[in-house]
């Protein structure tokens, strides 16, 4: 794609159909995405805002939040395909996917340890927390199995109910299995 090209880029607020969205996200290797099209899909569904980028309807690029609409406003993906990298069309998608957010104070987002990616975010106005002024700020995260029901080494069947199978082992602070991400230690295979 041509400099000339990005001006007919059309960004819109668009959801794509789930052919497209799992084309998109292959396009830039986003695994934990695409290896479950139906969660890929409800999760674009159940975004707050979702803005795609086109060029003569060819799906280049999508940007989404989860929010509030008051207090808080997540940025939870920003991609463009590789051909169609910088061309200024992920800065386009981040101000359209924030747009409607322009009076929530509080803006966040997760990514890519890359040096390029801190740049592009900066240049948006974002910095890491641990950059902020304030130094009470934290951050934390957590990642959960990607399904949590599946069979693993360290899993017990799941219950019909579909409560969760670790029971009360699994709940509050926990030390987890190196070899098993989101295994509490006590109930891994190798312990």
């Amino acid at each position: 794609m041509s400099g000339a090209d990005t001006a007919d880029v059309v960004i819109s607020a668009d959801r794509p159909d789930g052919e497209e969205l799992l084309d998109l996200y292959t396009s830039v290797a986003w695994d934990a995405y695409t290896r479950d099209p139906e969660t890929l899909t409800a999760a674009i569904d159940g975004s707050s805002y979702v803005v795609t980028a086109r060029l003569d309807g060819v799906l280049l690029g999508l940007a989404r939040v989860i929010s509030d609409s008051a207090s808080i406003c997540y940025l939870q993906d920003v991609l463009v395909r590789p051909t169609a990298r910088r061309q200024g069309i992920g800065r386009r998608l981040v101000l359209a996917a924030l747009q409607p957010y322009i009076g929530v104070r509080q803006k966040v987002l997760l990514t890519d340890d890359d040096p390029g990616q801190r740049a592009f975010y900066e240049s948006l106005g974002y910095a890491e927390v641990r950059d902020v002024g304030r130094t009470s700020l934290r951050a934390f995260v957590r990642f959960d199995p990607f399904d949590p029901f599946e069979q693993h080494p360290c899993a017990p069947v799941a219950p019909s109910g579909g409560e969760n199978p670790f029971g009360a082992a699994a709940r509050g602070p926990a030390r987890l299995c190196r070899s098993c991400p989101g295994i509490p230690s006590s109930l891994c295979h190798e312990t």
